[in-house]
């Protein structure tokens, strides 16, 4: 079930909104209420288990065995 993410074109609010199945028609705007919005890209904030969603963060070091 992909989350969808929207952008009002009256109040610029950006929300987002889980489709249960494809027929699921476009959601009003939360904040207001318009049915004017539009899909808009987004990042995705998929990451393997264990990395940190700090973006300064680095792996360890790891000293390999007779180096």
């Amino acid at each position: 079930m992909p989350i969808y993410e929207y952008k009002c074109k009256k109040c610029d609010n950006v929300f987002e909104h889980l489709h249960i199945n494809t027929s699921d028609p476009v959601p009003p705007c939360t904040k207001c209420g318009s049915k004017e919005v539009e899909k808009v890209i987004s990042t995705g904030t998929a990451r393997p288990n264990g990395i940190s969603a700090d973006p300064t963060y680095s792996f360890p070091q790891k000293k390999l065995p007779g180096i």
